[in-house]
């Protein structure tokens, strides 16, 4: 039996079909034509040559002849096309997307013209992973030259659940040109796809909410939910989650604690407003100022948006009970995502190291077989390769630090919010002329703060702390305003980057003939007095 949504298209391609019959032969019924159309069962995309074959075996069943051209022509109608030469006219459009989809362990590779093509596949392969795997959370995930769709699933191991993402489908640009222009149209596939999962009650699409708010696909991979909760209306409130809405659902359970109080949605600004307590729904969007600093944008989410998403986790509460599951993981943002192409580096450092080793750059860049041009910006696999054979007790120092006029000035907590759960390691800068009491109360707050970075790495989804023991969220939401608190006692301001960070990995910790370091960001901070001319 056909699902109500496949029974309406087959009686749209029927009436097509009928139509079309009907001209040449008066006494085909209506009914003859559903028929047909419900043996050929045409799939989405299929070769309309094999489709025409088909219908006219099926036709001259019921007395209808029909030519090779004709059956055709009626193929391509079908298929909603004008006509034969309308469909081969579309049909010769070159493909702007390649979808890679991973099915038992066997990837297919299969090219696409529009995101209208990909969605019957998007749909296809979750619904097939649901059906197999009761999977209850699905993930999309749009980067520069990549949109994936995961299945999330919670693995069950001797120290207790992990979070586990399995790639089911991966579309990527034909040809890559470093910018989200190929990204656009997709969101309506996006959307299919949602209502497809979330209103038939199988499972939650997450990550769609930032898609939903942001004004481009290229804001959205650079976009996070923000959640804050206030005790009153003038209450600005604190930070309780950041990332997709599964995650921020899942803080907001924890801090809940049971509490079923009816939930009221504030006409005027969208805060969820459950008891005395309010919850406040914000989009941050951090892009690159400069090379290495940051440019934070935030705002409210608005009240028709915040209504959508208060539906959409009642939809999630309600179909799974308690199912809702904190990943502590920070969402992966194009800003501090995989390492660039190419970085600034320290150039006169290098070129000192180098001559203590009695070698000149033209000289390296022969042992090296490369030829590259002596200049502070290089490209990564360079720079690694220099930093190996040049063994850098510590690799980092090989990355130039940023002018401070590339920095950010951090006039509150929030952009610190959004590198912390990013970063690995603090880099800093104090200014000279400050005083000794000064420095060593601003060296106190930044060993609490990388204390608290160290934590949240042992605890952040990645396999080092379970998820039973693992924090929340909310206990690291003090650590940029206690830094800042600390700062502002001596009179003083910070202004705030990122810079490339190379960890050693020691030789029986790493995989034969893999690189000697992990790679990860390090916060930088330049530490100076208040009114301190940039």
């Amino acid at each position: 039996m056909l699902s109500p949504e496949n029974e309406a298209a087959a009686q749209m391609q029927a009436a097509s079909l009928w139509q079309f019959v009907h001209l040449k032969t008066p006494l085909f019924p209506h009914s003859a034509a559903l028929e047909v159309i419900q043996k050929l069962s045409v799939s989405p995309g299929e070769d309309l040559k094999q489709v025409a074959k088909r219908l006219r075996k099926e036709l001259a069943s019921h007395g209808v002849h029909m030519q090779h051209t004709a059956a055709l022509d009626a193929a391509a109608r079908i298929a909603g096309h004008k006509g034969w030469f309308d469909a081969a006219k579309k049909q010769e459009q070159p493909h702007r997307l390649t979808a890679y989809t991973v099915t038992n362990a066997n990837i297919n590779q299969s090219p696409m013209a529009e995101w209208d093509n990909v969605r019957p596949l998007m749909r296809s392969i979750c619904e097939a992973w649901h059906r197999d795997h009761g999977t209850t959370v699905f993930e999309v995930k749009p980067s520069r030259n990549c949109l994936l769709i995961a299945a999330q699933t919670v693995l069950a191991d001797e120290n207790g659940p992990r979070f586990h993402s399995d790639t089911l489908l991966s579309v990527t640009p034909a040809h890559p040109g470093g910018d989200a222009e190929w990204l656009q149209g997709v969101q309506p596939s996006i959307e299919a796809l949602r209502r497809c999962l979330e209103e038939t009650g199988k499972a939650t699409l997450d990550g769609v909410a930032v898609i939903q708010a942001s004004d481009s696909m290229d804001d959205a991979m650079h976009s996070e939910l923000v959640l804050r909760q206030g005790s009153h209306e003038l209450d600005l409130g604190f930070e309780l989650a950041r990332g997709d809405e599964v995650e921020c659902w899942a803080q907001l359970e924890l801090a809940l604690e049971g509490d079923c109080t009816k939930a009221v949605i504030d006409e005027t600004d969208g805060t969820w407003i459950l008891g005395n307590r309010r919850f406040m729904w914000d989009v941050a969007t951090i892009r690159p100022k400069h090379e290495y600093g940051p440019q934070l944008s935030t705002k409210n989410l608005n009240v028709e948006a915040s209504k959508r998403l208060f539906r959409r986790y009642q939809l999630t509460t309600g179909r799974t009970p308690g199912a809702l599951r904190a990943k502590q993981a920070a969402k992966q943002l194009e800003f501090l995502g995989a390492p660039a192409e190419r970085y600034r580096v320290d150039l006169h450092r290098l070129l000192r190291e180098l001559n203590l080793k009695g070698l000149e750059w033209d000289d390296y860049c022969e042992i090296a077989g490369e030829t590259v041009a002596m200049d502070s910006l290089l490209p990564t696999g360079f720079i690694i390769g220099l930093i190996q054979y040049l063994d850098l007790p510590d690799p980092s120092i090989a990355f130039a630090r940023p002018p401070r006029s590339e920095l950010a000035l951090a006039t509150d907590d929030k952009l610190l919010n959004v590198l912390l759960p990013r970063v690995s390691h603090v880099r800093y800068r104090i200014a000279k002329d400050i005083s000794e009491d000064s420095k060593t109360a601003v060296k106190v707050a930044i060993e609490e703060l990388s204390s608290s970075i160290w934590v949240r790495m042992m605890g952040g989804g990645n396999g080092f702390v379970s998820e039973k023991d693992a924090l929340p969220q909310l206990v690291y939401s003090d650590d940029g305003r206690n830094l800042l608190g600390a700062l502002a006692d001596e009179n003083l301001v910070v202004y705030v980057g990122v810079l490339p960070y190379l960890k050693r990995i020691d030789k029986m910790e790493r995989i034969e003939n893999s690189l000697p370091f992990a790679f990860g960001h390090s916060l930088y901070l330049d530490i100076d007095q208040v009114g301190a001319v940039v």
